[in-house]
């Protein structure tokens, strides 16, 4: 059953369900305009771990923007979850606070509220603020790249994306193909193990958190 819920709702359903739930996992999104990263976290709900980037039509003109042409890339996000046995989602919002809900904020919300309107996503869902998560990902990654390349990691990120065949031509330089394939797994990860230290928080420390978008439950 879908259902918005608050950070610490989230947090208590999840802890409901592990108790007859062993196998059970939850997965991260981060939602660009032309990639959604994402991350999918250990049975135990302890580690986050970098999982697929799909690459989706990036229109650039929020007014026309039509969710409805994605349908591939929300067959790929059901079979994944489906076959990882995904009990919850965990969406990145990247606004910052005190500010006005910027275009890529409500791209996200719209994102969403599409998935959950055609019955794409059928688990409880939880905003988590990821503002600043992009830059912060760059970062880490460049000086990772620049002390000591990852080979094996690279080569996975090569294999997980799921691409229409148009990314390797347009961005030909292995540095170009390194950032778009690992960075939005990576911004994922981030948004992922954001949630997973509230889930395994003091019960008193989470409850005093709460979803960055209105919860309608």
């Amino acid at each position: 059953t879908m259902a918005y819920f608050s950070n610490e709702k989230m947090v208590r359903y999840l802890r409901k369900l592990k108790k007859f739930d062993s196998v059970g996992k939850i997965m991260a999104l981060d939602i660009g305009r032309k990639f959604v990263g994402t991350a999918i976290s250990t049975r135990d709900l302890k580690t986050a771990m970098k999982h697929k980037t799909f690459e989706i039509d990036p229109q650039y003109n929020y007014v026309t923007y039509d969710y409805r042409i994605h349908s591939q890339f929300y067959m790929d996000l059901e079979n994944e979850m489906r076959m990882k046995k995904i009990k919850a989602l965990i969406i990145g919002y990247p606004k910052q606070e005190g500010t006005v809900v910027s275009p890529i904020c409500q791209h996200v919300k719209s994102m969403v509220e599409f998935l959950v309107d055609y019955e794409i996503v059928k688990r409880p869902i939880t905003f988590i603020s990821n503002y600043h998560t992009p830059q912060e990902t760059a970062l880490k990654i460049l000086n990772n790249q620049g002390k000591s390349p990852d080979r094996f990691f690279l080569q996975s990120a090569y294999d997980s994306l799921t691409t229409k065949g148009s990314l390797f031509s347009e961005f030909s330089k292995p540095e170009m193909i390194y950032k778009h394939t690992v960075y939005d797994i990576a911004a994922a990860e981030d948004v992922l193990k954001k949630f997973l230290e509230l889930y395994n928080a003091p019960a008193e420390d989470a409850s005093a958190v709460s979803s960055p978008v209105q919860s309608s439950s």
